[in-house]
Formats: structure tokens, sequence, C-alpha cells
């Protein structure tokens, strides 16, 4: 389940995957958010992504993305 206390992130996008994980502050840098994602560890919306470059679009509603089974955030993607 998802904790009530995720913490709400606002960064400028759109972005790469990769990038969207570091700058949530769910991964240490970029490297180590690219290797999460080919791992299969990082979702957004419940749904596995597995391209650290895919471009993630602007988002008026807040997306939930998942790093391993304890990370959290709510991420709101704003041009």
């Amino acid at each position: 389940g998802v904790p009530d206390d995720v913490p709400e992130v606002t960064v400028q996008g759109p972005l790469p995957l990769f990038r969207l994980v570091s700058k949530a502050g769910l991964s240490q840098s970029n490297n180590e958010a690219r290797r999460l994602v080919d791992q299969g560890a990082v979702s957004l919306d419940g749904e596995k992504l597995s391209d650290p470059t895919r471009e993630i679009p602007l988002s008026d509603e807040p997306i939930l993305l998942k790093v391993g089974k304890r990370r959290f955030a709510r991420v709101r993607i704003e041009g």
C-alpha cells in the first residue's frame, strides 16, 4: 500500500524518467536512477517502466512515483 505521508515534489519538465527519479529525491544520482529503472524498480501510477530515457510529459495532476518497495513521491511536472 501507499503510505499516507507521501512527499509532494514539483519539478520542471518534460524530462526523462531517470532524471525525474533523481530530481524527486528517490536516488542519489542520475546513474543510480538509470540503474534502478533498468532493474525494473521504478513505476509511475502503478505502471512499471523499463526505459530510463522515456520522456515524461507535463502533468496537471500529481503522479505517484515509486522506487523499490518503500520509496514514494507525488510528482507534479510543470512547464
